[in-house]
């Protein structure tokens, strides 16, 4: 992309000094024109880059995967029930090739948690798609990909009222096929429906992402009923015994 940008830069060099040499009387005009193109070429650029960095997954050694699916029904009296649907997490040692996937839906399926009802579960089966063979960046996208999550990082749009209110860094995701996927074809009135990524900053500045997250809530036969998907996928340093 820099070597793009040097490219355009020196050609608008050479492109003024032409106009410098033949074309006083219409400089100013000319200046101008030019000046405006470099700043669409800038802006054209950003637009083709990717917001979001997941090169750090690529050099991965061990991971956690986590997916939560959550229906909250409310009956409009103050009344509202909880479930999850699924709620899994699972410790995977790509170097090794193995992994430790638990499924935590029925251990909370009442409100508490129980310890015993903690089940061992097949990781391709759990999350639909499998590691072997893969780095943790391939990972990462094909587990998006299965669960329904765009990989699409180009010219997302920053949430600015998810900032102003919680101090959070997302960016709205586009064409995530989970949104539908959660949302039932003869709701009564769709009230909000959106996927979007929460990221932070690595020590060189890239943007990487937290998590990722959809939201659809809609009226159902007098009921207001969300579901939301939860997927994290978290870079491990076990030596050090911190995330990073």
């Amino acid at each position: 992309m820099k070597g793009n940008k040097n490219m355009v830069l020196l050609m608008l060099l050479l492109t003024v000094a032409v106009m410098i040499t033949g074309c006083g009387s219409k400089m100013k005009t000319s200046e101008k024109l030019t000046a405006e193109h470099a700043i669409l070429i800038e802006e054209k650029e950003a637009e083709e880059e990717a917001v979001i960095s997941t090169k750090q997954f690529s050099s991965a050694k061990d991971l956690t995967v986590e997916k939560v699916e959550r229906t909250i029904v409310e009956d409009g009296e103050g009344n509202a029930q909880t479930s999850y649907d699924t709620y899994l997490v699972s410790d995977v040692s790509l170097s090794n090739g193995t992994d430790k996937t638990d499924s935590y839906a029925k251990a909370m399926a009442d409100g508490e948690f129980d310890e015993a009802l903690i089940e061992s579960v097949d990781f391709t089966e759990a999350f639909g798609t499998s590691y072997a063979g893969k780095d943790g960046q391939e990972l990462l996208q094909d587990l998006l990909c299965a669960n329904g999550f765009s990989a699409d990082f180009v010219g997302l749009t920053f949430d600015k009222d998810t900032y102003e209110l919680t101090g959070q860094n997302t960016y709205l995701l586009k064409n995530s096929a989970v949104l539908d996927k959660l949302l039932e074809s003869d709701a009564d009135e769709v009230i909000k429906k959106e996927a979007y990524v929460q990221v932070m900053e690595d020590k060189e500045g890239n943007k990487i992402p937290e998590f990722f997250s959809a939201q659809v809530q809609y009226q159902k036969g007098g009921k207001t009923i969300t579901k939301s998907v939860y997927l994290q996928v978290t870079v491990n340093d076990y030596s050090g015994r911190e995330e990073v």
